[in-house]
Order: C-alpha cells, then sequence, then structure tokens
C-alpha cells in the first residue's frame, strides 16, 4: 500500500516520537552512560524537524526551511555527540556545531534567492549522509569488528546515509523522472530511513544493556577473586523458609580457619558447621542483620568447638533479600600480643613507679638528713652548754630554724601528696599574675632584679581558686628570679590561644640543664644547693588540677629559659592573639 508523503511524514514523526518515549523510559529504569541523553535529544530534535517539514504549507517559506533543517542538522549531530561519548567518551569537536551556520545561511539563500529546491535537497542529503557515515564510522572503529550488535549499527547508519544521498543524486540527475512522483517510491524511501533511524536507536539501548551487563559479570568477577584472595574468612548465608541460615558459599580462607573443605560446609546448615556453645546466639545476631538490614561488628569475639578455638573480629552484612554475608578474623595471635604488651606496660609502669618512689624516698632522706644532723649536733652543744652555765642562745635558735625548714619540707610534700581544690572563682588572670608578681619582686629589689609584665588590652579571665593559682605562679617567679642576674629583669607575659589562656615566664639564667629535662618537674629535682626541688613540682600540680598544663625550654637565642602555663579560658575572654600593653615593670 502507497501513502502520500505528507503521510508518511506523519507515520515516520509518530513512530519517531514514540522511539523516543522508549529511549527516556529506558533510562528512568536503568543507568546510561554519558552520551546516553546527546542521542535522545538528537532523536528528539529529527522528529520535530519532521514535524515542521510536514506543516510546511502553513508557514513561510523561509522560517520553515530554516527551522527544519536546523532541527534536522543539529539532531544528526547530537547524535554523533551521543555515539562519540558511547564509545570513545570523547565530546564531538564544536566544528560539526559551528558548520550550522553556513549550512542555514546556504539554505536561506538557495529558498529565497533561487528557489532551488532540488539544489536545496541535495545540500541537505549531502549533510546527511556525512553526518550519518561518521557515526557509523565511529561505532565501526570502536567494536565494529568484534560485536555483532557495533557491525549492525554500523551498517544501519550506512543505509541511512546512502539512501538520502542516492535519492538527491537521482532527483538532481533527472527531476523530471516519473519515479519521483510515484508513491511507491516514497513509501519505500521513507520506510527504509525510519527502519534505519530506529534499528539504529535500539541498538543503542541494546548496547547500553550489553556495556551494563559486561560490567555486571566483570563486577563479579572481581568481587568473586578479591573473596577468594582474602585472608579474611568470608562465608555467604541464606535464610531458609523454617527460619535458619543454610551456606551457600565460602571462600579457600574459611576453608583454612573453619579446618573444613568447601563441600563439607556449603549447602549445609550453619549449625552443623558451627556446633559451639555460642553458635545459637551467632545464628539469632546473623538472621537479625539478614530481616533488618543493621550491620553487625564483633571484636575479638572468642569461639570454640571441636575444631576451632581462638578470638575473632566478625563483621555481617545483608547482601540481599535472604542473605548476608560474615567475614571474620582470627586474631587470637593479635590478643595475646596484645595481652603481652599490656603485661608488658604494666611492669615498666611498676618499675617506673619503683624508680619515682625510690628518687622521692633518695631525695626526702638527702632534705631530712641535713636537718636532722644539724638538729642533733647542735641539740647536743646547747644541752653543754646549759651544763656550762653559758649561752645555748644560739645554738637554740639554729635548732628552731631547722625545725621550720622541716615544717616546710613536709608541707610541701603534703600538697603533692593531695588533690587541691580547683575552685569555681571567675579570676582575672593578668590582675592574679601581677599581685603575684609584686609579693615575690619585693624580696629580689635589693639584688637589683625585676618583673615585666606583657598584658593584653581586655580581661583575660580563667576559673579556678585564687590562692592555688598564686602558689604556683609565686613558685615560677621565684625559680625565675634565683636564676636571673642582678640588674636582669624577668619577663612575664600574658595572652590567649585559641581556647587556652598562655602566661610565659622568661628568664635571663643558665637555662635549664640538659640532663634535667626529662625530669625537669619530679620532685627533688633541682640544680642549686640550698634548695628542696618540689617548687616546679608543686606549680605543675598546682596548675593541673585546675585543667592547666606547665613546660619549660630553653631561650633560643639563650641565655635563659621559658616557662610557659596554659589554662582553659573562664566567660568572657578576649579573642586569641588580643593585642598586648606595653612592657611595665611590678616590683614587689
Amino acid at each position: 500500500m502507497a501513502l502520500d508523503v505528507k503521510t508518511l511524514i506523519f507515520c515516520n514523526f509518530l513512530l519517531g516520537t514514540f522511539l523516543v518515549v522508549l529511549l527516556l523510559m529506558y533510562r528512568a529504569r536503568q543507568r546510561t552512560y554519558p552520551g546516553y541523553l546527546a542521542w535522545v535529544f538528537g532523536t528528539a530534535l529529527q522528529m520535530l524537524g519532521l514535524l515542521s517539514l510536514a506543516v510546511r504549507e502553513a508557514v513561510p517559506l523561509l522560517p520553515g526551511v530554516l527551522v527544519t533543517n536546523a532541527c534536522i542538522y543539529f539532531g544528526m549531530v547530537l547524535e554523533l555527540e551521543g555515539a562519540l561519548r558511547f564509545v570513545r567518551d570523547t565530546r564531538a569537536s564544536r566544528l560539526w556545531y559551528w558548520s550550522a551556520i553556513p549550512f542555514l545561511l546556504l539554505q536561506g539563500w538557495l529558498a529565497v534567492g533561487r528557489d532551488e529546491v532540488v539544489l536545496r535537497s541535495l545540500v541537505v542529503a549531502v549533510c546527511i549522509a556525512w553526518v550519518s557515515f561518521r557515526i557509523s564510522w565511529v561505532f565501526l572503529a570502536g567494536q565494529g569488528w568484534t560485536n555483532h550488535l557495533y557491525r549492525l549499527f554500523a551498517v544501519l547508519y550506512v543505509l541511512m546515509g546512502a539512501a538520502v544521498l542516492v535519492r538527491a543524486l537521482l532527483w538532481m540527475t533527472n527531476p523530471s523522472h516519473g519515479l519521483f512522483d510515484s508513491p511507491y517510491f516514497h513509501t519505500a524511501y521513507f520506510s527504509l530511513t525510519l527502519v534505519a533511524a530506529t534499528g539504529g536507536s535500539i541498538c543503542y539501548i541494546l548496547l547500553t544493556s550489553q556495556r551494563l551487563e559486561q560490567e555486571v559479570r566483570t563486577g563479579e568477577e572481581r568481587f568473586r577473586r578479591l573473596v577468594e584472595a582474602s585472608t579474611m574468612g568470608i562465608v555467604f548465608l541464606r535464610e531458609e523458609a523454617g527460619g535458619g541460615l543454610v551456606l551457600t558459599g565460602v571462600n579457600p580462607a574459611a576453608c583454612g580457619i573453619l579446618h573444613l573443605s568447601e563441600d563439607q560446609m556449603v549447602g549445609k546448615p550453619l549449625r552443623e558447621v558451627f556446633t559451639g556453645e555460642a553458635a545459637g546466639e551467632m545464628e539469632a545476631a546473623y538472621l537479625n542483620t539478614c530481616r533488618t538490614g543493621q550491620p553487625l561488628h564483633l571484636v575479638g569475639a572468642e569461639y570454640r568447638d571441636s575444631r576451632v578455638a581462638g578470638f575473632f573480629d566478625v563483621f555481617a552484612y545483608r547482601t540481599g533479600p535472604g542473605r548476608v554475608a560474615v567475614l571474620f578474623n582470627d586474631v587470637s595471635e593479635r590478643k595475646r600480643l596484645e595481652a603481652e604488651r599490656l603485661a608488658l606496660q604494666a611492669r615498666e609502669h611498676h618499675v617506673s613507679m619503683v624508680e619515682n618512689q625510690g628518687r622521692l624516698v633518695q631525695g626526702l632522706a638527702h632534705e631530712i638528713r641535713n636537718p636532722l644532723f644539724a638538729l642533733h649536733t647542735n641539740t647536743l652543744a646547747a644541752i653543754r652548754a646549759a651544763k656550762e652555765g653559758k649561752d645555748g642562745a644560739p645554738f637554740t635558735g639554729f635548732v628552731e630554724e631547722q625545725v621550720r625548714r622541716l615544717d616546710a619540707l613536709l608541707r610541701d610534700l603534703m600538697e603533692l601528696g593531695r588533690r587541691p581544690e580547683a575552685g569555681e572563682e571567675i579570676l582575672d588572670l593578668p590582675a592574679l599574675v601581677r599581685a603575684t608578681a609584686a609579693s615575690v619582686g619585693e624580696s629580689s629589689l635589693p639584688k637589683g632584679r625585676t618583673v615585666r609584665m606583657r598584658t593584653p588590652e581586655g580581661s583575660v579571665r580563667v576559673r579556678g581558686d585564687a590562692p592555688t593559682l598564686s602558689r604556683a605562679f609565686s613558685h615560677l617567679l621565684e625559680n625565675a628570679l634565683d636564676f636571673t642576674p642582678a640588674g636582669e629583669a624577668v619577663e612575664v607575659s600574658v595572652s590567649t590561644e585559641g581556647d587556652r589562656a598562655k602566661v610565659e615566664i622568661r628568664d635571663r639564667g643558665p637555662g635549664i640543664r640538659q640532663d634535667v629535662q626529662g625530669s625537669l618537674f619530679e620532685p627533688f629535682v633541682t640544680s642549686r644547693t640550698g634548695h628542696t626541688g618540689l617548687g616546679l613540682a608543686l606549680a605543675r600540680h598546682y596548675l593541673r588540677s585546675h585543667g592547666g598544663e606547665l613546660s619549660g625550654r630553653n631561650r633560643e637565642p639563650g641565655p635563659g629559659a621559658i616557662f610557659t602555663i596554659t589554662l582553659p579560658l573562664g566567660p568572657e575572654s578576649p579573642e586569641a592573639g588580643a593585642a598586648a600593653e606595653p612592657s611595665r615593670e611590678a616590683s614587689g
């Protein structure tokens, strides 16, 4: 049956529109690849071009010609874009899009200036054929020699390009031939191009599905190799109708850990393979994962049966409806090494405690022995003086001084042994440091030493107990002033750093000796004669009770040392890096 040209064009339009809907429905249900949408839009534009061609008589000649040819040309270029992105993952050259300008200008000139219908048809045919052959070559050069779908796609687009080009050339060479008036010729021509275009789009869908299937197979193969190569035991389980779990697969590592072959496990109920006391709990946990999808993670779980005994890390994940994968790793050796490490740490800690206690006892004995010797000597001298009727006041005064020294030593030791009250009072840190510096500095004025303060413009507030913090700063300032030569100053700065308040005390002494840097804040560690070595230890003890920290280092360049105190900021403190006031001296 032969149809007129307009009816054939409408039939092509309807079938092409159905094809576009089919392409969009496929994309909505399946994952697609780059270029798929370009192909769909290209097909849709060509359908618009056919619609414009069918209603050409109802619109002016020039707009009709331009719209029809633009839709058809850009539709073909978009299909080329889709082919290139699908096969080669590259984009079409911009020249394909820019070449539409001279093409449309030529079509407009031929339509208005000369009304050359035959020549205009030939130009369109050449463009369509050229793009069709290019699309065909993209698929043929891709996998056309090995993949039958690629080859079929290439053949269809060669057929479509050849049909369009041959029709135009025949019309140009003999436009008055009766063939072009035959409805059978037009039916055959439009049917051929429709079959080619429809077949190409269907091939595009089939190629997309083929690639998806190939990726799935490749992913499955990679997963299988990964499972087989894994050092963790992997068991795949399926829930049966009765509610139990059956093994559907295992990897070689699982066979090695469980001392069973694959044939002895696959297809067997879980409780036949795992026969330990914990098998029931295991199955219940895996069933919960299988039904709820909640992953299971057990660390160092103990399991024992007639074949296996040890500790395992276990991971269970649902892999699909009624299916779960269980991964387990024998960590018995790791647990043993961890236990040995903890035991070694405990021994080292015990040895360290004994050494610290030894140093503490040794230091305490040293600090007590000298005053006791002095007490013994001066007490005997005072008794002798009393017997001889002489004045024993110098001896008793010295005894009193040694008793006060011992009392101070014992008080300091008691302070180290108790946890001081942190307090909840909101304190102005610069004011507290300044007051402490003034108090400590009074004894240093005769020696020509001063304390210089640098504080921020705003307040720096901390939370704590003022007397306790003042004692900490006092120990540090006394230490710095004792080491600072006459005529020099101890520099004290207060600032903020993030959410911490920072106090730095810098002296000009000889610095921290290398042999005491590691134990600087331990009790009875000192490089000065006549001192107990408890000041820095007490300072750190007080600061840590307030959430603070104390560290010391040598100045670079020297000489001198820097002691840094950090404390948590309280409310209404300035931002980090707040500007400091000009330096000012604080004596006493």
